[in-house]
């Protein structure tokens, strides 16, 4: 029943329409009359489609671990024609809590671009790295938080020259003659640098040891004897250095104990196991 009203009142609107065009057409209407009945312009509304919100299609570095000094390049894909910004947030380590801006330059095809470099400013830890771009249609900015973390690693620690030159002093450098403790001109040469490294070290030496060995030839009796003039040689000849007269070093004798060569054979073998070694501890900084 509806239905049919309502095509009655549009066949009766036709029908008034029609009417007041052939008034018009054959001047039974005034000029005034149909400018007030149909206005000459008539106003449209078109709803246009509403605007795509940005986008972060991702955001990536490379590499994801950063030596100390060393530098990064973030990328960052996204809707062109934006302010895009990227933040480092530290997760863990000195580097919680950190947080720094990245200025990123946009390219082509909406990809932005900004380096990482390791400084003060960027302590190591683990970072996340949250992407921001605004300046869109909706007036609110877009975010995209990493899902992998950013490690800047730690610088190693400081060099120690007593420790280094610890540890080289357990190099078997010096070597005797079959059933001698005298010291050749190699040996000499070698402890001249031992004497020098020492004078350099000063304080720093806390406790020095000369350790004398021999071959497995000769009783242990005697070994540990021949061991000992050894080591008594080096400690003596140390001491007489300029700036080394109170080196208080300690001499142990091993005998045939502890052979580079087990079971030692030939010549060559027997005279690696006539050495000495120096063993040295260092005080703290």
């Amino acid at each position: 029943m509806r239905r049919s009203f309502t095509n009655v009142g549009c066949l009766a609107v036709m029908v008034v329409l029609l009417a007041a065009a052939t008034l018009v057409a054959t001047g039974c209407a005034s000029t005034g009359k149909v400018s007030k009945d149909f206005p000459e312009t008539v106003e449209m509304v078109v709803q246009t489609a509403p605007s795509e919100p940005d986008h972060i299609d991702y955001i990536d570095v490379n590499p994801w671990q950063i030596e100390p000094g060393g530098s990064a390049t973030v990328s960052l894909k996204a809707t062109e024609g934006r302010k895009a910004m990227a933040y480092l947030k530290g997760m863990d380590g000195k580097a919680a809590g950190v947080v720094v801006p990245v200025e990123l330059t946009p390219g082509a095809d909406g990809l932005y671009t900004g380096t990482i470099t390791a400084g003060k400013n960027l302590p190591p830890g683990k970072y996340r790295l949250e992407a921001v771009i605004e300046g869109g249609p909706t007036g609110q900015p877009t975010k995209l938080v990493s899902s992998r973390a950013l490690t800047l690693l730690a610088p190693p620690p400081p060099v120690d020259p007593c420790m280094v030159a610890a540890t080289g002093f357990k190099v078997p450098t010096i070597h005797f003659a079959f059933d001698k403790y005298d010291l050749d001109e190699a040996s000499t040469a070698y402890l001249l640098e031992v004497a020098a490294k020492l004078r350099e070290l000063g304080p720093r030496v806390k406790t020095f040891t000369v350790h004398g060995y021999c071959d497995e030839r000769g009783t242990t009796e005697y070994n540990l004897a021949l061991g000992s003039r050894r080591a008594i040689a080096i400690r003596e000849f140390l001491g007489s250095q300029a700036g080394l007269s109170g080196l208080n070093a300690e001499t142990i004798s091993h005998g045939e104990e502890d052979p580079i060569v087990p079971n030692a054979k030939t010549e060559e073998e027997h005279a690696m196991n006539r050495r000495a070694v120096f063993e040295m501890s260092c005080r703290p900084r």
